[in-house]
């Protein structure tokens, strides 16, 4: 693998990971609000925080490997 193919690697596994992760928290939620643990407004933020927080990791390893040039 080059180097600069590695410095992305963890960028790319959450971009690919994203849709997997945003399913499989949604499928828990739902379950969790069916079940009367949760409402429905604290499943969405619930979701909101996990898909919002993935994409900010994915922002902050972009810029900390870009520097790496």
């Amino acid at each position: 693998m080059k180097p600069t193919e590695k410095k992305w690697v963890k960028v790319l596994a959450l971009a690919m990971s994203l849709p997997t992760t945003i399913f499989a928290c949604a499928w828990a939620i739902w379950h969790l609000v069916e079940a009367e643990y949760i409402s429905r407004l604290v499943g969405f933020i619930i979701l909101l925080a996990i898909v919002l927080n993935t994409l900010i990791l994915m922002v902050v390893y972009a810029l900390k490997n870009r520097r790496k040039d």
